[in-house]
Protein backbone atom coordinates (compact mmCIF):
# COMPACT_ATOMS: atom_id res chain seq x y z
CA UNK A 1 0.00 0.00 0.00
CA UNK A 2 1.33 3.21 -1.03
CA UNK A 3 2.17 5.71 1.64
CA UNK A 4 2.88 3.01 4.71
CA UNK A 5 6.47 2.58 5.25
CA UNK A 6 7.59 -0.94 5.88
CA UNK A 7 8.99 -1.43 9.54
CA UNK A 8 12.77 -1.45 9.79
CA UNK A 9 14.52 -4.93 10.57
CA UNK A 10 15.88 -5.80 14.17
CA UNK A 11 19.35 -5.80 12.59
CA UNK A 12 19.34 -2.09 11.10
CA UNK A 13 17.67 -0.94 14.77
CA UNK A 14 20.29 -2.76 16.56
CA UNK A 15 23.19 -0.68 13.98
CA UNK A 16 21.69 2.60 14.53
CA UNK A 17 22.03 1.87 18.17
CA UNK A 18 24.95 0.66 18.27
CA UNK A 19 26.36 3.47 15.99
CA UNK A 20 24.66 6.50 18.12
CA UNK A 21 25.78 4.84 21.35
CA UNK A 22 29.23 5.18 20.12
CA UNK A 23 29.23 8.24 18.42
CA UNK A 24 28.05 10.10 22.25
CA UNK A 25 30.92 8.37 23.90
CA UNK A 26 33.46 9.17 21.43
CA UNK A 27 32.31 12.44 21.43
CA UNK A 28 32.66 12.58 25.21
CA UNK A 29 35.44 10.99 25.38
CA UNK A 30 37.20 13.42 22.58
CA UNK A 31 35.91 16.58 24.27
CA UNK A 32 37.26 15.28 27.31
CA UNK A 33 40.82 14.55 26.10
CA UNK A 34 41.16 17.97 24.49
CA UNK A 35 39.99 19.52 27.70
CA UNK A 36 42.83 17.91 29.59
CA UNK A 37 45.10 18.23 26.95
CA UNK A 38 44.00 22.50 26.86
CA UNK A 39 44.37 22.32 30.51
CA UNK A 40 47.75 20.61 30.45
CA UNK A 41 49.29 22.91 27.73
CA UNK A 42 48.19 26.03 29.25
CA UNK A 43 49.96 24.81 32.73
CA UNK A 44 52.86 24.36 30.76
CA UNK A 45 52.70 27.59 29.32
CA UNK A 46 52.33 29.52 32.57
CA UNK A 47 55.35 27.37 33.88
CA UNK A 48 57.19 28.68 30.94
CA UNK A 49 56.20 32.21 32.07
CA UNK A 50 57.28 31.92 35.53
CA UNK A 51 60.50 30.24 34.24
CA UNK A 52 60.89 33.38 32.04
CA UNK A 53 60.17 35.81 35.36
CA UNK A 54 62.80 33.37 37.37
CA UNK A 55 65.75 34.77 34.50
CA UNK A 56 64.72 37.95 34.02
CA UNK A 57 64.59 38.55 37.60
CA UNK A 58 68.19 36.71 38.15
CA UNK A 59 69.85 37.87 35.06
CA UNK A 60 69.22 41.80 35.41
CA UNK A 61 71.52 43.93 36.94
CA UNK A 62 72.18 47.70 37.25
CA UNK A 63 75.41 48.78 34.76
CA UNK A 64 77.92 51.62 35.62
CA UNK A 65 76.29 54.19 34.00
CA UNK A 66 73.13 53.09 36.09
CA UNK A 67 71.10 51.40 33.78
CA UNK A 68 69.43 48.17 33.59
CA UNK A 69 70.61 45.05 31.66
CA UNK A 70 70.79 41.56 31.38
CA UNK A 71 74.28 39.64 31.75
CA UNK A 72 73.43 37.71 28.37
CA UNK A 73 71.69 40.33 26.16
CA UNK A 74 70.38 39.20 23.44
CA UNK A 75 69.54 40.08 19.58
CA UNK A 76 66.61 41.99 19.01
CA UNK A 77 64.79 39.62 16.77
CA UNK A 78 65.40 37.11 19.71
CA UNK A 79 64.52 39.06 22.57
CA UNK A 80 61.95 38.02 24.77
CA UNK A 81 59.10 40.21 25.57
CA UNK A 82 59.98 42.13 28.87
CA UNK A 83 59.57 45.66 31.08
CA UNK A 84 60.82 46.23 34.65
CA UNK A 85 59.02 49.19 36.50
CA UNK A 86 60.18 50.94 39.70
CA UNK A 87 58.40 51.45 43.39
CA UNK A 88 57.18 54.85 41.65
CA UNK A 89 55.62 52.83 38.24
CA UNK A 90 58.17 54.41 35.47
CA UNK A 91 60.20 52.04 33.05
CA UNK A 92 63.05 51.93 33.46
CA UNK A 93 63.99 48.78 31.27
CA UNK A 94 62.07 47.17 28.38
CA UNK A 95 63.68 44.85 25.33
CA UNK A 96 63.19 45.44 22.09
CA UNK A 97 60.53 43.16 21.76
CA UNK A 98 58.24 44.94 24.46
CA UNK A 99 58.76 48.09 22.42
CA UNK A 100 57.48 46.69 19.16
CA UNK A 101 54.78 44.88 20.38
CA UNK A 102 53.33 46.98 22.94
CA UNK A 103 50.39 46.14 25.44
CA UNK A 104 47.86 48.26 26.26
CA UNK A 105 47.52 48.69 29.99
CA UNK A 106 50.63 47.02 30.79
CA UNK A 107 51.25 49.74 33.40
CA UNK A 108 48.18 48.71 34.97
CA UNK A 109 49.18 44.99 35.45
CA UNK A 110 52.48 45.61 36.87
CA UNK A 111 51.00 46.37 39.99
CA UNK A 112 47.89 44.23 40.32
CA UNK A 113 48.73 40.44 42.92
CA UNK A 114 52.00 39.17 42.54
CA UNK A 115 52.92 36.80 40.21
CA UNK A 116 49.10 36.77 39.06
CA UNK A 117 49.17 36.04 35.18
CA UNK A 118 46.71 37.73 33.19
CA UNK A 119 44.88 36.76 29.56
CA UNK A 120 45.04 40.10 26.92
CA UNK A 121 43.28 38.73 23.77
CA UNK A 122 42.60 41.81 22.95
CA UNK A 123 45.71 42.17 21.30
CA UNK A 124 47.62 41.15 18.44
CA UNK A 125 49.24 38.37 18.69
CA UNK A 126 47.09 37.54 21.88
CA UNK A 127 49.64 37.58 25.05
CA UNK A 128 49.72 36.27 29.09
CA UNK A 129 51.47 38.38 31.18
CA UNK A 130 52.97 38.00 34.66
CA UNK A 131 54.04 40.64 37.20
CA UNK A 132 55.99 40.33 40.32
CA UNK A 133 58.50 42.04 42.17
CA UNK A 134 61.75 41.63 42.46
CA UNK A 135 65.28 43.28 43.62
CA UNK A 136 67.59 43.84 41.01
CA UNK A 137 70.78 45.34 42.33
CA UNK A 138 69.99 45.60 45.54
CA UNK A 139 66.27 48.15 44.44
CA UNK A 140 63.03 47.10 44.80
CA UNK A 141 61.71 46.81 40.66
CA UNK A 142 58.45 45.16 39.30
CA UNK A 143 59.65 42.74 36.32
CA UNK A 144 56.93 41.90 34.19
CA UNK A 145 57.41 39.30 31.19
CA UNK A 146 54.82 38.42 28.39
CA UNK A 147 54.80 35.24 26.07
CA UNK A 148 52.88 35.27 22.47
CA UNK A 149 49.58 32.70 23.26
CA UNK A 150 49.40 32.04 19.20
CA UNK A 151 52.09 28.15 19.64
CA UNK A 152 49.90 26.61 22.04
CA UNK A 153 46.59 28.05 20.27
CA UNK A 154 48.02 26.72 16.80
CA UNK A 155 48.67 23.19 18.54
CA UNK A 156 45.58 22.91 19.84
CA UNK A 157 43.96 23.82 16.55
CA UNK A 158 45.92 21.09 15.01
CA UNK A 159 45.15 18.65 17.90
CA UNK A 160 41.14 19.43 17.43
CA UNK A 161 41.35 18.95 13.45
CA UNK A 162 42.70 15.65 14.32
CA UNK A 163 40.02 14.58 16.59
CA UNK A 164 37.59 16.04 14.59
CA UNK A 165 39.29 14.14 11.34
CA UNK A 166 38.93 10.93 13.06
CA UNK A 167 35.25 11.52 13.95
CA UNK A 168 33.55 10.42 10.77
CA UNK A 169 36.44 7.72 10.19
CA UNK A 170 35.60 5.94 13.39
CA UNK A 171 31.95 6.71 12.67
CA UNK A 172 32.20 4.33 9.70
CA UNK A 173 33.75 1.76 11.29
CA UNK A 174 31.43 1.59 13.96
CA UNK A 175 28.77 1.18 11.59
CA UNK A 176 30.34 -1.66 10.04
CA UNK A 177 31.41 -2.93 13.37
CA UNK A 178 27.36 -2.35 14.69
CA UNK A 179 26.16 -4.28 11.36
CA UNK A 180 28.67 -7.23 11.57
CA UNK A 181 27.81 -7.40 15.29
CA UNK A 182 24.00 -7.76 14.75
CA UNK A 183 23.91 -9.80 12.02
CA UNK A 184 26.15 -12.06 13.98
CA UNK A 185 23.96 -11.77 16.80
CA UNK A 186 20.77 -12.36 14.53
CA UNK A 187 21.93 -15.13 12.61
CA UNK A 188 20.49 -17.86 14.99
CA UNK A 189 17.32 -15.99 14.59
CA UNK A 190 17.44 -16.24 10.91
CA UNK A 191 18.43 -19.86 10.55
CA UNK A 192 15.06 -20.70 12.65
CA UNK A 193 12.63 -18.16 11.06
CA UNK A 194 14.43 -20.35 7.82
CA UNK A 195 13.28 -23.91 9.04
CA UNK A 196 9.95 -22.27 10.70
CA UNK A 197 8.93 -21.42 6.61
CA UNK A 198 10.25 -25.26 5.84
CA UNK A 199 7.68 -26.68 8.50
CA UNK A 200 4.47 -27.58 7.11
CA UNK A 201 1.54 -30.05 7.84
CA UNK A 202 3.41 -32.61 6.24
CA UNK A 203 6.57 -32.13 8.48
CA UNK A 204 5.40 -31.71 11.76
CA UNK A 205 8.25 -33.68 13.38
CA UNK A 206 11.04 -31.30 11.85
CA UNK A 207 12.07 -29.14 14.79
CA UNK A 208 13.65 -25.43 14.92
CA UNK A 209 18.14 -25.59 14.84
CA UNK A 210 19.04 -24.46 18.58
CA UNK A 211 23.03 -23.12 18.65
CA UNK A 212 22.83 -22.72 22.81
CA UNK A 213 19.87 -23.72 24.08
CA UNK A 214 20.95 -22.10 27.46
CA UNK A 215 20.55 -19.02 26.05
CA UNK A 216 17.83 -16.43 25.61
CA UNK A 217 17.33 -17.74 22.03
CA UNK A 218 17.39 -21.45 23.13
Amino acid sequence: MKGVRRPRSVRFRLTISYLVAMVVGSSVYAAFVFLCVNRKMSNFFDDQLRVGFDWASDMLHQAPNGNLRTYDETGEDDSPWLRVFDIRGDVVYETPEAKRNPIAGSDRMAFVPNEKIISVDYTKPPMRVMSGRAVISGEPRVVQVAKRVSPIKNDLRQFLYLLLLGLPIEIVLSGLGGYALARRALAPVDRMAEQARQITANRLKDRLPVDNPKDELG
